[in-house]
């Protein structure tokens, strides 16, 4: 399959020098335009960073020129919005969120949110329903919201400010002589600015030849007291950076100021105040001094102490730098908000991408299957990423997830859905994505549904499936960079019975991982839908005996994992039971994780509590 290209549209308020400004200049300079049509629009004037766009090779569109965002632009932005209908909105500050997302949202325009900012007036509560996901840049504001305004922890993305680091690079040789602190931010009240000012007056009275320059635009005045300038806002702080000895930033409220982490790569220490996500970035006594806010005395302090010690200055410029260059890069960013960009136009689709962007392969099982009578239906189910359920499969086919350093093991993944239908996302592609981001191939069987009516009493078509899946594998060990003999399987639920089918009639498998699955069709124990979709409505005695997998094991099983939740109400945790206890005598190696609450259909426990441990003992048990 191949790419779709997405239409993307920024919406801004202005393009005046700012944090989230420059945040969006960065991000769509390196958006890849193989997957995205990118535009900007601005609902009023302001052009400091309009060159910048433009050197991104963005199309800029102001929707108003005015002062202030008034009734003008805002309809302007509802009948652009309805009249070019993107594929996706990223709306950044407080008024785009609220109209972005309202107009948007109305229109059922897929909306992804930033959320930026300590609490800005934007109607939160209400309006986060028209967001698919909202992404911060900080951890604090991820619990905010859930705690606060009770969005759902899937709905937000933490994505760190990335910085280029190359670009904001020391400079020794343009370090100043004589002391200087620096602050970059702009004119506004919430960087109290009154308090960096007093603790400056009391740095100047130990250490005279002190200067500050604060780098900035707003509509704030001060009156400056002796050694301090300020002077005006511009896209490129590098030189202000490296002149300076430290940054500082007395803000009373903040998110997480991707201007702290520019400071950093250039080797500045920071004295910055304990709020919002600045302890994320700030490692105290490691990369700075956080300090609490509106408290001038224990900021100069801090100042005086840095400026005064040129090993400690030096030390934690470095610690800085490193920190950058590990945990907060650029392409990383970037990535990661393609990623989400990706995942919420997915939703709904019908194709699919790797961890790294690209869309995997996809084999056919059975070549000559010709064209299928009836077509394959989706039924979306997820609100925040894809959770796509599959009925009508006549076209079997195996996706690869190919791992960017693969370690030779390999497994089948076998989705659930009750033998009615497949639950391609939360128990396939999500699975073999997350097994590929740890060496291991994953490989997704979508898989023909059962039709007892077609097959009698032969073989049922998904089992035929995963036998020649098997095969089909082995063929392309070598191509894929696999050890055939650390080939597994995995299933969900009625996945879970396909795989462990296969694990008991194919003797050179490696290892099987059954979780939540059915087991038995005894008509007591059996999850009564799947049993009536692989067998029929009325099956005999020997179908039942054929396909009940706890009488079937022998010693020549591969070693297996089972993984169950006692309160699953759908798959009763007998079925587990069962198959352990028939493991057990016939000397088959095997673990069983057996959970008091996880329901059914947790998939990888991203949901929480206790069963979201599986996955990591998963991959303890394989040695991975």
């Amino acid at each position: 399959m191949t790419r779709p290209r997405i239409r993307l549209v920024v919406l801004l308020q202005d393009l005046e020098f700012g944090g989230t400004q420059r945040y969006a200049v960065e991000l769509l300079r390196r958006l890849d335009r193989g997957w995205f049509d990118p535009e900007v629009w601005v609902l009023r004037g302001g052009d400091d960073l309009l060159p910048a766009m433009q050197a991104a090779n963005v199309k800029v569109v102001y929707l108003s020129r005015g002062r202030w965002v008034g009734p003008k632009a805002l309809a302007k932005l509802a009948a652009r919005l309805a009249r070019h209908k993107p594929d996706l909105l990223y709306t950044l500050t407080v008024v785009p969120n609220i109209w972005g997302r309202l107009f948007a949202g109305l229109m059922r325009i897929r909306v992804v949110s930033g959320y930026r900012s300590l609490l800005p007036r934007q109607h939160e509560r209400l309006l986060h329903r028209f967001s698919r996901r909202i992404v911060t840049n900080a951890a604090v504001l991820k619990d905010l919201m859930t705690d606060r305004f009770g969005i759902e922890p899937e709905q937000v993305s933490v994505i760190p400010n990335g910085v280029d680091a190359d670009f904001f690079s020391p400079d020794i040789a343009a370090k100043q002589p004589t002391p200087l602190v620096v602050c970059v931010a702009r004119l506004v009240a919430e960087k109290d600015f009154p308090t960096l000012l007093e603790a400056f007056r009391l740095v100047r009275a130990q250490i005279p030849a002190a200067q500050l320059d604060i780098i900035g635009s707003g509509p704030l005045a001060f009156d400056l007291p002796p050694g301090v300038r300020i002077l005006p806002g511009t896209e490129d702080v590098r030189a202000h950076l490296r002149r300076a000895w430290v940054f500082a930033l007395s803000s009373q409220s903040e998110a997480s100021p991707n201007v702290i982490l520019e400071a950093m790569a250039t080797g500045l220490p920071v004295v910055a105040t304990r709020v919002g996500g600045i302890p994320e970035l700030v490692e105290a006594d490691a990369s700075g001094l956080p300090v609490p806010p509106r408290d001038p005395a224990a900021f100069a302090g801090a100042l005086v102490g840095l400026l005064q010690n040129a090993t400690r200055r030096q030390a934690m410029g470095e610690a800085g730098r490193q920190r950058v260059l590990r945990e907060f890069s650029l392409p990383e960013m970037v990535a990661r908000t393609e990623t989400v960009f990706r995942d919420v136009v997915q939703i709904g689709s019908a194709w699919w991408t790797t961890d790294a962007g690209e869309i995997p392969p996809e084999l056919p099982l059975w070549p000559d299957a010709g064209t299928p009578a009836v077509p394959e239906k989706m039924v979306e189910r997820g609100r925040y990423a894809a959770d796509r359920s599959l009925r009508g499969v006549s076209i079997p086919t195996l996706t690869a997830y190919l791992p960017a350093q693969a370690n030779g093991a390999a497994v089948i993944i076998c989705p659930g859905g009750g033998y009615a239908a497949l639950s391609i996302d939360k128990e396939g592609h999500d699975v073999a994505r997350w097994l590929a981001a740890r060496g291991v191939t994953g490989l997704v069987l979508k898989y023909r549904l059962p039709r007892p009516d077609l097959s009698g009493t032969g073989t049922p078509w998904p089992l035929q499936d995963i036998a020649q899946a098997l095969r089909l594998v082995r063929e392309h060990a070598g191509a894929w960079q696999l050890d055939a003999r650390r080939l597994g399987v995995m299933g969900f639920s009625a996945g879970g019975h396909m795989a462990a089918a296969a694990s008991i009639a194919d003797r050179d498998l490696a290892f099987a991982i059954l979780v939540y699955p059915v087991i038995s069709m005894a008509p007591e124990i059996t999850h009564k839908g799947s049993r009536r979709c692989l067998l029929g409505r009325q099956p005999s005695a020997d179908m039942a005996e054929r396909y009940s997998l706890e009488r079937h094991v022998s010693a020549q099983v591969c070693p297996t994992l089972l993984v169950h939740a006692r309160d699953d109400e759908v798959a009763k945790v007998e079925n587990s039971m069962l198959y352990a206890d028939a493991l057990r005598r016939a000397g088959v190696a095997h673990e069983f994780l057996c959970y008091d609450q996880g329901g059914h259909g947790f998939g990888l426990g991203v949901r929480g509590g206790a069963v979201a441990e599986w996955p990591q003992r998963c991959l303890r048990w394989l040695s991975i």
